[in-house]
C-alpha cells in the first residue's frame, strides 16, 4: 500500500437547534460500499464510503455523516484470479481501522461529553446551543460503534433494571457504569486505553490496571456534577429484589460474547451490590 487518505468527510446536523432539545430515541442506518479504480496494470485506487444516517421515528433526519476514505495499492505477483479478494476484501481491511478512526477522532465521545455537558446546562444562547451539539455528536459516535459490536454488561444490567423498575436506561448507566468499569479493569485492563485517552489519564500498557481503575473513578466523578441518581437506591430500587435480575443479566451477557472472560452469577451479583 502507497498510501491512505480522506476523499471527503461531511456532517450535517439539519434539524439544529430542535434537534438538541427533543428527548427521542434515533434510528440509525450505517452503509458501508468499496469501489475501486485502476491506475495501471497493478496499481489500483480502493475506496470505503461510509454513511451514517440518524432519523427520528418520524423519518425526520436528524444527522448524517459521510465519509470517504481510500488508499492506493499495486498488487504484487499474484495470478489475475487473486485481484478480487486482495482488492474487495484484504485492502479494506486494512483501511476499515483507520477509516474508523477518522470517524471517531473527528470528536471523540467522551472528551467531548467532559468538556461540553456540563456547560451546557450553564449556559444560555448561542453558547448553550454549541454545547449541546457537541454533545449531541457525542452521543452519536457513543452508539455509532455498536452498529459493529453488542452492548457488555452495562447495557445487560439496563435492560432488566429499566423495565423492573421502571427507570430510564440513561439512568440506568449512570448507576451501574463505575461499577461495570471496575469489573473490567481487573478483568480487561489492556482494552482501556481509548478510554484513557479520552479523560486524559495517562494510560501504561506495561501495568494497565491501574489507568482502567482511574478511568471508572472518573467516570464516577464526571456523573456525580449531575443531578441524577447514582446508586440502584437512589432509584427507588428495592434492595431485597435486585437479585431477582441476575440471571437474566448474566444471560445477556453470555451471549453478547464481549467481556472476554467466563462471568459467572455471583459476579453479576457483586456489581449490584456495589451498584446500590
Amino acid at each position: 500500500m502507497h498510501g491512505q487518505y480522506i476523499k471527503d468527510l461531511s456532517f450535517e446536523n439539519p434539524r439544529a437547534p430542535q434537534s438538541l432539545i427533543e428527548q427521542t430515541q434515533p434510528q440509525l442506518s450505517l452503509n458501508v460500499q468499496v469501489t475501486n479504480r485502476q491506475f495501471d496494470a497493478k496499481t489500483f485506487e480502493v475506496a470505503l464510503s461510509i454513511e451514517a444516517n440518524a432519523k427520528t421515528a418520524k423519518d425526520e433526519p436528524l444527522f448524517m455523516l459521510e465519509l470517504v476514505y481510500a488508499g492506493t495499492v499495486t498488487l504484487g505477483d499474484v495470478p489475475q484470479d487473486a485481484f478480487g479478494p486482495l482488492l474487495f476484501i484484504e485492502t479494506p481491511r486494512l483501511l476499515f481501522p483507520f477509516a474508523r478512526a477518522v470517524v471517531a477522532n473527528a470528536t471523540r465521545a467522551i472528551a467531548l461529553l467532559n468538556a461540553h455537558l456540563l456547560p451546557s446546562l450553564q449556559t444560555h444562547g448561542d453558547d448553550e446551543l454549541e454545547h449541546r451539539l457537541q454533545c449531541q455528536l457525542a452521543a452519536w459516535l457513543s452508539i455509532f460503534g455498536m452498529s459493529n459490536t453488542r452492548g457488555g454488561i452495562s447495557h445487560a444490567l439496563g435492560h432488566q433494571i429499566g423495565p423492573m423498575w421502571n427507570v430510564p436506561h440513561g439512568v440506568t448507566s449512570c448507576i451501574t457504569l463505575p461499577h461495570v468499569m471496575r469489573f473490567m479493569a481487573e478483568v480487561a485492563a489492556d482494552r482501556f486505553e481509548p478510554i484513557a485517552d479520552g479523560f486524559g489519564v495517562r494510560f501504561d500498557a506495561r501495568s494497565p490496571r491501574s489507568s482502567a481503575m482511574e478511568c471508572a473513578d472518573r467516570a464516577a466523578k464526571f456523573i456525580g456534577k449531575f443531578e441524577v441518581p447514582t446508586r440502584l437506591r437512589d432509584a427507588g430500587v428495592p434492595r431485597e429484589e435486585i437479585s431477582r435480575i441476575a440471571g437474566t443479566v448474566l444471560e445477556e451477557v453470555k451471549r453478547a460474547n464481549t467481556v472476554g472472560v467466563e462471568v459467572t452469577l455471583e459476579q453479576i451479583a457483586g456489581i449490584l451490590d456495589a451498584a446500590y
